[in-house]
């Protein structure tokens, strides 16, 4: 299973949107996205889920403490 992890803001249906449909077209590909509630939530399944292929988060929302978090758990796989 390939799983994709989308952490984005509800908020702003001009950033959600075409993250929606990214989903749609991959989905075709047998790929499998979830979408954590928060940053908690994603670091949550990065640390627990092996099938993660890439993670997807809106860079104005979120730091670069994030990206970094997400590069050192890259490192570890």
């Amino acid at each position: 299973m390939n799983l994709i992890a989308i952490l984005s803001d509800d908020e702003f249906f001009f950033k959600k949107e075409p993250l929606i449909l990214l989903s749609e077209v991959l989905k075709k590909q047998n790929i499998t996205f979830v979408w954590p509630e928060n940053e908690k939530d994603l670091l949550n399944v990065l640390e627990n889920n092996s099938n993660l292929r890439g993670v997807v988060f809106d860079w104005d929302q979120y730091s670069l403490e994030l990206c970094e978090k997400i590069n050192q758990y890259n490192e570890l796989m």
